[in-house]
């Protein structure tokens, strides 16, 4: 670890003297890993850097070994309960699943596993020997040499299911990597630079497929606290469960959106379900028409009570200006998730700042409690996204009615898209796909689906607005 270290250091400071001015040279932001589950090589501690240097546009160094009491960044596998680390929204990485390979169900003493190398390596197996190729691999499980294989799940079906008397065991379960600044305004830049494409493809490289049909990828976007770990949307799942009856399509994976990109420009037959558009992503992907809508931040509440009737004098055109809400009601006590103060515009989050006796933090792996906190008149307005809130509504929530308002300066809703590899299979599926966004009754569907536990001035201006993008009547 000390020859690795020793090379990220060495390359900060070349990246410092070569791009930034010597001056800053010596002003690195320290960024400190803390990975449960796996190892990571150089290489990928390098991928880190350079991500975080190019998001933050200074010198980044990242090691395991840096004190996290002297570190401006945190790079973990664990959601933080610290208040003084504010998370970014944006993943870093996904690390993939890793499954045990055996020939066999009888448990072997002292067994000796092959882990195939790249940049993960399971702590757990860190003595295990490492082998260069899956094909070596397979030779040398098939001869004794070794009794398991170890690498990531998602080979499985294309080197090891066909295997005779294969067993196959779970390991682990894919980990987010999420980033962690301890300054706001950091956080927020490097958010702004995240939803870039995390990858500049090869040129000219010799595009791969498995075979000719279309093939499906889903972004993990939520965390799933009973699971713990990265899950995609269940309307994605839903509204791909309705595509695949178009296209018969067997073959569905999931990661992060790095990655996803990272395949779909390696090979020809891949699509991406419900991403945003990028100059970067314009290089590698072509895409459909919108196939979806993200609602900005909304002013949640309880119908027909105090605070409501409060609100409603003052909304403009149907909105609500939340700082002239918080001045003309003092008593008013507002709710918002610790991930969503980068993402709020420099004057709210001066007002957060300067009251903080008025804004009551929820942590973003309780969801549900937010109901709780407006339910119980713990307080009395949410600042929250439809597309998080809508799936954590308890089981109750038919006995009490909330509401959502267009808050001032938060009005956009920003288009998602289906982006497809750029050859002759996805120009097809493509076509295919924008004619099913033509269709009122495909619209329809995937206006049931999206709006589906969304309060109902929020369905209304979904459906409004999503046929209006399609040019369709209302």
């Amino acid at each position: 670890m000390q020859g690795t270290l020793a090379k990220v250091i060495s390359l900060t400071l070349f990246s410092c003297l070569l791009v930034l001015m010597p001056a800053k040279c010596f002003a690195t932001t320290q960024a400190s890993i803390h990975i449960s589950t796996v190892k990571l090589n150089g290489a990928t501690l390098l991928r880190y850097q350079q991500i975080l240097q190019n998001a933050l546009g200074q010198s980044v160094n990242v090691a395991e070994a840096i004190n996290l009491l002297n570190a401006d960044i945190l790079i973990t596998d664990a959601l933080q309960q610290n208040s003084q680390w504010i998370k970014s929204y944006y993943l870093l990485d996904t690390i993939p699943a890793f499954d045990l390979i055996t020939l066999s169900v009888a448990q072997v003493s002292n067994p000796l596993y092959g882990a195939i190398r790249h940049e993960y390596l399971l702590k757990s197996q860190q003595n295990s020997y490492i082998v260069d190729d899956r094909d070596s691999a397979v030779k040398l499980l098939a001869k004794n040499k070794i009794d398991g294989i170890i690498d990531f799940r998602e080979n499985q079906a294309r080197y090891y299911r066909e295997l005779p008397n294969v067993v196959i065991t779970p390991l682990s379960e894919k980990k987010a990597v999420y980033v962690y600044f301890r300054d706001a305004n950091m956080a927020a830049n490097y958010s702004k630079s995240a939803i870039s494409l995390k990858h500049t493809p090869k040129k000219n490289s010799n595009r791969q497929s498995d075979s000719d049909a279309l093939q499906w990828y889903l972004i993990v976007k939520k965390f799933d606290t009973e699971l713990g770990k990265l899950v995609p949307y269940s309307e994605d799942e839903q509204v791909l469960k309705m595509l695949n009856s178009e296209f018969n399509s067997k073959h569905i994976d999931s990661g992060s959106t790095a990655i996803g990109f990272q395949q779909l420009s390696n090979q020809n037959n891949l699509c991406i379900l419900n991403t945003i558009k990028s100059e970067e992503r314009l290089a590698v992907a072509d895409y459909s028409n919108a196939s979806a809508l993200y609602f900005n931040y909304r002013l949640y509440t309880l119908r027909y009570e105090p605070p409501e009737q409060q609100l409603l004098p003052l909304l403009n055109d149907e909105k609500i200006d939340i700082i002239e809400l918080f001045q003309k009601h003092t008593d008013a006590i507002f709710g918002y998730y610790r991930f969503s103060v980068q993402s709020f515009d420099q004057q709210l989050r001066a007002l957060i700042d300067a009251n903080p006796e008025r804004f009551i933090i929820i942590d973003e792996s309780k969801l549900r409690d937010s109901y709780e906190y407006l339910k119980r008149k713990r307080i009395d307005y949410l600042i929250g996204l439809p597309r998080l809130l809508k799936d954590s509504k308890p089981h109750d929530s038919i006995s009490f009615n909330f509401q959502s308002y267009t808050m001032v300066g938060y009005e956009d809703l920003s288009p998602s898209f289906i982006a497809c590899s750029k050859s002759a299979l996805s120009d097809k599926a493509l076509a295919q796909i924008n004619k099913l966004l033509a269709s009122n009754k495909f619209i329809e569907q995937l206006i049931a689906i999206y709006t589906k536990g969304m309060t109902s001035n929020t369905q209304q201006i979904f459906a409004q607005s999503f046929k209006k993008l399609h040019s369709l009547k209302n």
